[in-house]
């Protein structure tokens, strides 16, 4: 109701200004509502994951339930209805997988955009887990904005070290993702006529082209002219993918 006046190339834009950098994503977000903006770099199988466990029990021949809350849980070893209660017996249970509760479950990748992206920094990534119909939304180079809860990563485990861990890994739950137009590769670079006259007048110098743009990279490198013309051939070589 309240979008319904706004076109969906405006609540993009809307939604990209109120958006956050990965960059700023700190201890003090955590367990808050996040909207951010990165390109897709991978994307899993989508597999079942275990919403609700429902046993049954040998001695009563009843059924519990019990709701699974995180990506590890701990199963049930006894029966806990009314029945075995009353009568103050051990039941042994085991996992009904036919009348247990799955949903579609699929962690995918994001990075920051090349915009954000510091001039000498490494991209920030982070991961994301969707549930249920946010599955199969968006594959591999693509743009997305998404919303979730930034949430710290518990570690699974038996070994007593995991119970007194201070450093955790964090997550992004995924509630909504929005695919933007177009991928990675089909960005819009914002050339003025300016840029493309000196691309052009470049374009005509082929024998002086190709030694200038190597001496335009890596500063770093001083001497080693087939060095930089072999970094340059990396860099603007290979296949489209």
């Amino acid at each position: 109701i309240i979008f319904s006046s706004i076109s969906q190339d405006e609540l993009k834009k809307n939604i990209k200004k109120e958006s956050t950098n990965l960059r700023e994503l700190r201890a003090n977000r955590i367990g808050s509502f996040i909207t951010v903006v990165g390109i897709v770099v991978r994307v899993s199988e989508i597999r079942p994951f275990l919403q609700v466990a429902s046993y049954a029990c040998e001695e009563c021949g009843n059924e519990v339930y019990q709701k699974v809350n995180s990506k590890v849980f701990l199963p049930l070893t006894e029966c806990k209805s009314e029945t075995c209660v009353r009568n103050k017996s051990i039941g042994k249970i085991f996992l009904n997988t036919r009348s247990s509760k799955f949903v579609n479950f699929q962690e995918i990748k994001i990075q920051e955009p090349p915009g954000d992206v510091p001039p000498g920094h490494v991209p920030r990534s982070i991961n994301v887990f969707c549930f249920g119909n946010n599955v199969n939304k968006c594959t591999s180079g693509d743009i997305i904005i998404l919303s979730g809860i930034f949430l710290p990563n518990v570690a699974s485990g038996n070994n007593m070290s995991f119970k007194g861990r201070l450093i955790h890994d964090t997550y992004v739950e995924c509630y909504n993702i929005v695919k933007t137009k177009g991928t990675s590769n089909k960005l819009k670079l914002g050339l003025t006529k300016d840029d493309e006259e000196v691309i052009a007048r470049l374009g005509k110098e082929r024998k002086s082209i190709y030694n200038m743009m190597a001496n335009s990279i890596a500063p770093e490198i001083f001497g080693y002219e087939d060095v930089k013309k072999a970094l340059l051939l990396l860099l603007v070589g290979g296949q489209n993918k």
